[in-house]
């Protein structure tokens, strides 16, 4: 008989939320890509706005958000622990 949140015992089950992923698809990304892509999205669209806001057109905030998100990725790439 499996254990519930409620009675106190421990349950592994898919209520609890706990247990080990044995036998199951692993992540998505790792937390190293998923940081990495966070990180360079982030500087890429405030690099984007900062743009947008002082020159108005849209074509050069594209060009300097993806730019900047290009070169995050690959300096935090380098820098983020492995």
């Amino acid at each position: 008989m499996s254990g519930s949140m409620y009675d106190g015992t421990p349950s592994s089950g898919p209520e609890s939320g706990g247990g080990s992923n044995e036998g199951g698809p692993g992540p998505l990304v790792s937390l190293r890509t998923a940081t990495v892509l966070l990180g360079a999205t982030a500087s890429g669209f405030a690099a984007g706005g900062a743009t947008y806001l002082e020159w108005q057109t849209p074509y050069a905030a594209v060009a300097a958000g993806v730019g900047v998100f290009a070169a995050t990725v690959k300096w935090l790439n380098k820098h983020v622990g492995r």
